[in-house]
C-alpha cells in the first residue's frame, strides 16, 4: 500500500515538475534569443522577473527529478531489491 502511494506522489510530483519546464522553457529561450544591444534596453524589472523564472525552471527540474527518483525508489521496493528501513 506504502508503495502505491509513493508512486503515485512521485507521479505527481513528476507531472509538476514538467508542467513548471514547460511553462518557463520558452518564456527563458525567448529573453536569451534577445541580441546584446536590445538586452541592453530592458528594466531592471524584467531582469529581476528574468532570474526569478530562471530560478523557477531549475526548481522544476528538481521537482521532475525528485518525482523520477520517487517513482523508482517506491517500483525497487515493490520489487524487493531495496528493503524497507
Amino acid at each position: 500500500m506504502v508503495q502505491n502511494i509513493l508512486f503515485f506522489a512521485g507521479i505527481l510530483a513528476a507531472i509538476l515538475g514538467l508542467l513548471v519546464l514547460v511553462y518557463d522553457y520558452p518564456q527563458i529561450a525567448y529573453i536569451q534569443g534577445i541580441s546584446g544591444g536590445e538586452l541592453s534596453m530592458i528594466s531592471p524589472e524584467v531582469r529581476d522577473k528574468f532570474d526569478r523564472i530562471r530560478v523557477e525552471f531549475y526548481a522544476g527540474a528538481a521537482i521532475l527529478g525528485a518525482g523520477i527518483a520517487i517513482m523508482a525508489a517506491s517500483k525497487l521496493r515493490k520489487t524487493g531489491y531495496a528493503k524497507a528501513s
